[in-house]
């Protein structure tokens, strides 16, 4: 059971990184929660997961009290 959810934020994180690489962003750009949240159709909880995983992984950067970038 324990493996949905996980399965769920690492689809999301990809889901994210599609976003990133078709808009073009560029390195240093603010992930906004509810702006990626409302253009995935999800709320910003999972969305914020999906972006810590990706911090781990040295994708995205988490700047505290700022978010990610």
């Amino acid at each position: 059971m324990a493996s949905a959810p996980r399965q769920g934020r690492y689809r999301l994180a990809n889901q994210i990184l599609d976003l990133a690489r078709n808009a073009r962003f560029e390195p240093g750009h603010h992930l906004r929660e509810q702006q990626l949240g409302d253009l995935i159709g999800v709320s910003r909880t999972p969305v914020r997961s999906a972006l810590l995983l990706l911090a781990e992984r040295g994708i995205v950067e988490a700047r505290r009290n700022q978010g990610f970038f």
